[in-house]
């Protein structure tokens, strides 16, 4: 049984590896959390072990994505030779390159999966929380967060456009993406009682989010193109949607500058089964996150492109573009191609981004008395279709 018991253990740290970094649960999920705990279950000071814990700073960073990669290369590589090396795109390659620092991007081949991107950014502030012998328990917390979520058509994937044939058709799924910068000022209260087989909790997180940076785009339906060079494409029929805050497009110096507000709320339980001593045997927690918005209405642009008779996409404008403002530039450049004028596809100048809604479920299990297994599963809840997604 023990045996088992220890496989369990195993396949459990060698599945969660990526969930560990994008969560960081190893400062949420125990029993000394204090108010880290609140952002994956509000209600984890049940099982706390403190009865007050105040946080100064902290925080954290994950990214991956499927597109592409650097080739034979650390984080810490490229932080030595930052500004040193020359980038070289592999699959179009021609000779040995001349640089005396190379480095190589190059793409995944074979897939027929969706391509995928995820970023994370989590910064906290100041926060404390406070468990009372009452059952009663308060808490607050300050964060900074920055997330991004993409997902791509195979047929975009580098090696399936750059070498697919000219003047045939593709199809491309449907495609979405969005990134959103926002900062958090948040409350909790949670409250626990004595069961019969042991102790249940609940908690809520009240927030009050303030909305710096976003971006989204949409392509709504499966369209088909055709490359007719290396620069232009002909899609036969186009249906997107896409917005973005313009504080920061046009090359000047990053300016962090409030565009929109929100609120957001969590809610979750907690509940124990007594075990041997002062120890739990088991632990079970269930929590929704991340359920919210933040509505961006200054510095806002969003458009709307419907093109039912053909769209031909002649690429050397855009290389001409200023490149201090190029997403402005841009976006009046496709407009102009798509609708013959440059602000038509121009629709509202606000709109609604949605946090990164996921249902959170968590489980401890005390195998002995000084050793636990902890679980965790964080499923992505997508409310709305423009949203940061998990």
């Amino acid at each position: 049984m023990f045996q088992k018991k220890l496989m369990l253990v195993s396949c459990l740290l060698c599945s969660l590896g990526l969930l560990v970094a994008q969560e960081r649960i190893g400062l949420r999920i125990g029993n000394y959390s204090g108010s880290n705990g609140m952002a994956l279950n509000p209600a984890q000071h049940v099982t706390s072990q403190v009865a007050w814990d105040v946080h100064l700073a902290g925080a954290g960073v994950f990214f991956e994505n499927s597109y592409g990669y650097l080739e034979n290369v650390s984080l810490l590589d490229l932080y030595r030779s930052r500004g040193t090396f020359d980038l070289y795109t592999r699959p179009i390659l021609e000779g040995a390159p001349t640089s005396a620092n190379p480095l190589y991007l190059d793409f995944p081949q074979g897939s027929n999966r969706t391509y995928y991107g995820d970023l994370n950014l989590d910064i906290l502030g100041p926060g404390f929380m406070v468990k009372l012998k009452t059952g009663h328990s308060f808490g607050m917390f300050t964060r900074f967060r920055t997330a991004g979520s993409a997902r791509i058509s195979n047929s975009l994937g580098f090696y399936n456009y750059y070498f697919y044939p000219e003047n045939k058709d593709l199809l491309v799924e449907p495609m979405r993406m969005g990134t959103m910068a926002w900062g958090e000022l948040g409350f909790n209260y949670g409250y626990s009682w004595e069961t019969q087989v042991g102790t249940f909790g609940f908690g809520v997180n009240l927030r009050y989010l303030q909305g710096f940076e976003a971006i989204y785009f949409e392509n709504l339906e499966q369209l088909t193109l055709q490359k007719k060079n290396d620069q232009d494409i002909d899609i036969e029929e186009l249906h997107a949607r896409f917005g973005f805050t313009e504080t920061n497009t046009s090359g000047e110096a990053f300016d962090l500058q409030r565009n929109g507000g929100g609120f957001g709320v969590d809610a979750g339980i907690m509940l124990t089964g007594d075990g041997q001593g002062d120890l739990y045997q088991w632990k079970f927690g269930a929590a929704l996150i991340d359920i919210g918005s933040v509505r961006f209405f200054r510095n806002v642009q969003t458009h709307r492109v419907d093109v039912e008779d053909g769209l031909y996409l002649d690429g050397l404008p855009f290389q001409d573009l200023d490149s201090t403002d190029f997403l402005n530039a841009a976006v009046l450049e496709f407009s102009f191609q798509a609708l013959q004028d440059s602000l038509e596809s121009l629709s509202l100048n606000a709109f609604t981004m949605a946090l990164p809604s996921a249902l959170s479920i968590q489980g401890e299990y005390a195998i002995t008395d000084h050793l636990m297994v902890h679980g965790l599963w964080v499923q992505s809840l997508p409310f709305s279709p423009i949203a940061v997604h998990r």
